[in-house]
């Protein structure tokens, strides 16, 4: 009897030892695996930060770019834009200064010309002209001539197509140049003939007529 409850313990207590050797080693695989599994994610979650981390290494070298980007590659390409710009008006001025120069030029031609033309207007005159005739045998005394008709007042003979009468601002002598008409000389003086009128010697009164009263550009030759 003895021996059989004893037999029955020795079985019972290699059971539990069984039992407890199984648990141990069950205990030992899942905390390998739990392990195994806290090592696998912590390789995973350090692949993570590891990822995250060049991320963010990469994100600060794109902004880094961009900040570059902003600061120096436009600015740069501004200033060369700028410095062309610059170029372009700076031509523009130049050729506008050439302009400005030929347009001195021409306007100091014209200038000049029109100098030329009012000293050349300056020397015109317009005088009131009449004509009259002396020589014609139909004039009369008092209308066509005091005194001789064939002399005139200065002494010299009247000469038709050369003498002319004039007021006394315009001596004896004077050479005028009267347009549309021709040269003539001072060599006569009238009654009625006062300042700015002229009375040209024709042959005949029919010319003188025909002449009549007119307004002509005289220029004094001497």
């Amino acid at each position: 009897m003895l021996s059989l409850n004893f037999g029955m313990r020795l079985r019972k207590d290699s059971r539990k030892r069984e039992s407890r050797r199984s648990f141990g080693k069950q205990a030992y695989r899942r905390g390998r695996k739990q392990m195994e599994s806290r090592k696998s994610f912590g390789k995973q979650a350090h692949r993570r930060g590891r990822k995250q981390m060049k991320m963010k290494i990469l994100v600060r070298y794109i902004m880094l770019f961009l900040l570059m980007y902003l600061l120096i590659v436009i600015p740069f390409i501004q200033f060369v834009h700028l410095r062309q710009s610059v170029r372009e008006i700076s031509l523009t001025l130049q050729k506008l200064q050439e302009e400005i120069e030929k347009i001195e030029v021409k306007l100091k031609d014209i200038e000049t010309r029109l100098n030329k033309i009012e000293d050349e207007l300056n020397k015109w005159s317009v005088y009131e002209a009449t004509a009259y005739a002396p020589l014609d045998p139909n004039a009369k005394e008092g209308m066509c001539y005091e005194g001789d008709p064939r002399i005139t007042a200065s002494g010299a003979p009247v000469v038709p197509g050369v003498t002319v009468a004039a007021g006394k601002e315009l001596p004896f002598g004077t050479e005028l140049y009267i347009r549309g008409i021709g040269k003539r000389i001072v060599q006569d003086r009238g009654g009625a003939i006062g300042r700015g009128r002229i009375d040209i010697a024709v042959e005949t009164q029919a010319e003188a007529f025909q002449f009549g009263r007119r307004h002509v550009l005289v220029k004094i030759l001497n």
